[in-house]
């Protein structure tokens, strides 16, 4: 796409909204919710949650399906409830509905730093499977059996006036929901 200039800026999804709304940035890859006015969106991810924890860790060992009442009373690295809101309220929800209660050990922004945590040790993190691979010496990684609806999905957003009539931008729009694997 030689018309277009890409320059990657990380952002948590608010940031991008207020930066498409103040035509900073043309697209967005978003968590939901969001106040989309003025904006359209379409899902381009919807992945599992993985477990990722210490390798050392008795979890990491078990040969059965882990399970979200495995996660009970364990040391638990959990997204912060502001600008990590989207996989907080998730989290929270799930615990809630299950009646598990992990040990909260740190509430951090982004889940680099969440797998940062789980390889020095500090505790277990569900995090996208996608994220999971990212692999770390004194981390692994293992699925766990959660209920459907528990699901990572990231959103590809744009102005509605930004994109139409501009060529390079639609293909571009339609290059990552391409990639995405969804419609």
């Amino acid at each position: 796409l030689p018309d277009i200039d890409l320059e990657l800026r990380e952002m948590v999804s608010d940031d991008q909204l207020e930066a498409l709304r103040t035509e900073r940035i043309d697209l967005g890859l978003i968590r939901l919710p969001a106040d989309l006015q003025g904006l359209e969106m379409t899902c381009v991810v919807r992945e599992p949650m993985s477990l990722v924890l210490p390798r050392a860790h008795p979890l990491a060992r078990r040969r059965r399906d882990l399970r979200v009442n495995d996660l009970h009373d364990e040391p638990f690295i959990m997204y912060q409830p502001g600008d990590g809101r989207y996989f907080h309220e998730m989290l929270q929800a799930l615990f809630h509905e299950t009646g598990v209660a992990p040990r909260f050990m740190q509430h951090v922004r982004h889940t680099h730093s969440m797998i940062a945590l789980v390889n020095a040790g500090i505790g277990l993190a569900l995090v996208p499977a996608s994220t999971a691979l990212m692999r770390l010496d004194n981390m692994t990684v293992r699925d766990i059996n959660l209920p459907d609806h528990i699901r990572a999905e990231m959103h590809l957003v744009w102005r509605r006036s930004g994109t139409i009539g501009n060529p390079a931008m639609e293909r571009m729009r339609a290059l990552l929901i391409e990639q995405g694997g969804l419609t």
